[in-house]
């Protein structure tokens, strides 16, 4: 939307706020066609007058008189729920306001704008429009000449006056180059257009957008021949990727990729982490070496470092995961659908209040190598690139047609989450809960389970210690799970609990001491 109506970016935030409008007002499957809004307030939602995001309007001004300016140009983005207005941008003040006496254009013409050094702008309401303090205005919609005789024309607005040799507004900062610039600088780093290429320049988890992500079949002989060889362009930092790398590098420390962490200190660590990678997916025979037919979409693929830390902050193990770069999957062709629910975090602090009121036991489980216990839908046939770092063939033109779904697909949630249930259903019984589905539980009298679910770190709650065994030993027997005793760590925060006192605590120094330093 943003990109549509040329807005601001720094706007991102109602721009989401209208995404999550429109989401809670369009059927879906899970619904059986309904809509979420529909499904709260029994009502089916009228969307037929519904504007364009960053569509031209007009509010009614009476501050400038009877011969005045009657109208102010803005541009409309969203609804205001709280008092049944209009959100209305104003490019001039770079603010958003609530306004009530709206009149829509029939045309959309985008607001000029300088993205690089925007700052961010709160937002305020309008305290001195008459418009908004007297409620009995109604909201207008329409032709504007319908409303307050407005000409078909867009009123003009005087100018500001012109300021001599005034060139675009730049921020007075110092530019610090980012490490992708030092790198290319230094003749040591790559300036190529290819997406395996830019992936290397963005800190882990960050998706370089390209027009066309996917490589074909076709294209393994030519890259394999080519190499990494540089092309004309050089590669820049893309929005708020350099800031998320920014945090990334200062918060966590770890490689972004396989050439950073073979450069570094800890590369025979990062090394054996890798072969165990490896060998992990072979055992779960995970893939086979085949040629891919001609038009076959390729998904890439690279390597993601994760120290894992314990409770005070210390290394407890390294680990490298290999992962599809799923961005260049097409919906509807190579997935339908890819939501996987997780706990959210008001239902772990209630579970984990529960249990410690009625002094239950409170253990944790880690399940190893948990998406590749999914299983692909008839008819699903992915092929991945040969990663980096692994020899798996020498010869040129071959895939890995992947029989697991692998991290970074974009299914691969929602099947390990499918899988998942099956288990608990089947082997141990148990319900799900209906408000949160990634929690599960099961009561038979005095007997009490419950499990909190969060991708691979699953939480356990038993009334007795028996019944913590009964769960663990039905998650052994089908799947490899890491017993992690009773809890001390859990997403990112330190558990204390003393039992004797009937307390629990939660504590995020580790995640704060990473923060400031």
């Amino acid at each position: 939307m943003l990109i549509a109506s040329g807005l601001p970016i720094f706007l991102w935030g109602e721009a989401l706020f209208h995404a999550c409008y429109l989401k809670n007002r369009t059927s879906t499957k899970a619904l059986n066609g309904r809509t979420p809004f529909e499904a709260v307030t029994g009502k089916v939602p009228d969307l037929r007058n519904l504007p364009e995001w960053g569509c031209l309007v007009w509010v009614h001004d009476r501050s400038t008189g009877k011969l005045g300016i009657r109208a102010k140009k803005g541009y409309w983005v969203g609804f205001d729920h709280q008092t049944n207005g209009h959100r209305i941008y104003w490019p001039e003040k770079r603010t958003v306001r609530v306004e009530r006496s709206v009149i829509f254009s029939e045309t959309h013409v985008p607001v000029p704008h300088d993205e690089d050094d925007v700052e961010l702008e709160g937002e305020e309401d309008n305290e001195g429009s008459d418009a908004e303090s007297n409620p009995d205005i109604p909201i207008i919609s329409g032709n504007p000449k319908d409303a307050l005789n407005l000409p078909n024309e867009p009123i003009p607005i005087p100018p500001a006056a012109p300021v001599a040799n005034e060139g675009p507004r730049r921020s007075n900062r110092n530019r610090k180059p980012s490490q992708l610039v030092k790198e290319i600088l230094n003749k040591t780093g790559v300036t190529s257009n290819k997406p395996s290429d830019i992936q290397k320049g963005l800190a882990t988890g960050i998706q370089a957008p390209t027009v066309n992500d996917a490589i074909t079949a076709e294209d393994l002989d030519e890259e394999d021949d080519a190499g990494d060889e540089a092309d004309d362009e050089l590669v820049e930092e893309i929005g708020g990727a350099a800031m998320a790398a920014a945090m990334a590098q200062i918060s966590g420390l770890e490689p972004r990729n396989l050439k950073e962490a073979m450069e570094g200190p800890e590369w025979p660590k990062w090394q054996e982490a890798i072969v165990t990678e490896h060998k992990a997916l072979e055992a779960f025979g995970t893939w086979v070496v085949e040629k891919p037919p001609p038009g076959a979409s390729i998904v890439g693929s690279t390597w993601v470092f994760k120290r894992k830390l314990d409770a005070n902050g210390a290394i407890t193990r390294y680990r490298a995961r290999l992962v599809a770069q799923g961005f260049s999957q097409i919906p509807g062709i190579h997935f339908l659908d890819n939501y996987a629910p997780v706990a959210k975090l008001a239902t772990i602090r209630t579970v984990l209040a529960f249990a410690n009121h009625h002094n239950y036991e409170i253990h944790q489980v880690d399940i190893k190598s948990a998406y590749l216990n999914g299983e692909f839908k008839d008819g699903e046939m992915i092929y991945m690139r040969i990663p980096p770092g692994i020899t798996v063939t020498e010869t040129k033109g071959l895939a890995l047609r992947l029989l697991k779904p692998i991290y970074g697909l974009r299914q691969s949630g929602r099947l390990w989450y499918q899988k998942l249930w099956e288990i608990l259903r089947d082997v141990l019984g148990m319900k799900r809960c209906e408000v949160d589905q990634a929690l599960f539980y099961r009561i038979e009298g005095e007997s009490v389970m419950i499990i909190v679910t969060h991708v691979d770190d699953l939480t356990l709650v038993g009334s007795t210690m028996k019944e913590i065994r009964k769960i663990k030993a039905g998650l052994r027997s089908r799947l490899t799970i890491s017993d992690l005793g009773e809890i001390n760590w859990i997403i990112g925060w330190a558990i204390t609990r003393d039992r004797e006192a009937h307390t629990l605590s939660i504590s995020q120094t580790s995640y704060i001491t990473a923060s400031l330093q």
